[in-house]
């Protein structure tokens, strides 16, 4: 009876040791992975290539946000962000309840139909340059349901 329990103990402990190594060694080969290709950081400009100073002037990704202005109250679950940017340039817009991804006109303007949830809602637009210039700008916009 002795010898079956400790039995039982050993090849318990050797299975929880095989366990907790394999997981340990899964959990260090996930975190040495590089975890994005893009900065988390909203890059203003970039040096061009083939410029071998890095105080080479550059040129700043313009962005300006017509609509919604910033701490706007609206009373429908849509809104339209329109605004001016570069010619075709990237634009990524991002809220709580979704992202929309389209391209700035010849002109470099841009408008696009949003949802609202209800309350706060941060607004976050991104143009990105076919170059690989970012720039970001956020606007918070209140949908309420209530009368005013």
């Amino acid at each position: 009876m002795k010898k079956e329990v400790f039995m039982a103990i050993g090849f318990g402990s050797l299975i929880g040791a095989l366990l907790v190594g394999g997981i340990w060694t899964a959990n260090n080969a996930i975190k040495s992975q590089p975890v994005s290709l893009i900065s988390a950081e909203p890059v203003v400009s970039s040096i061009p290539e083939g410029s071998s100073s890095p105080s080479a002037p550059t040129k700043t990704l313009p962005l300006t946000i017509i609509t919604p202005t910033d701490l706007s109250l609206v009373t429908s679950n849509a809104t339209i962000v329109e605004g001016k940017t570069s010619a075709y340039s990237n634009l990524i817009i991002q809220t709580e309840s979704g992202d929309y991804y389209f391209r700035s006109d010849s002109q470099g303007t841009f408008s696009k139909e949003i949802k609202l949830v209800s309350g706060s809602n941060d607004i976050t637009i991104s143009v990105l340059s076919d170059i690989g210039d970012l720039v970001q700008k956020t606007v918070t916009v209140v949908y309420s349901t209530t009368a005013i």
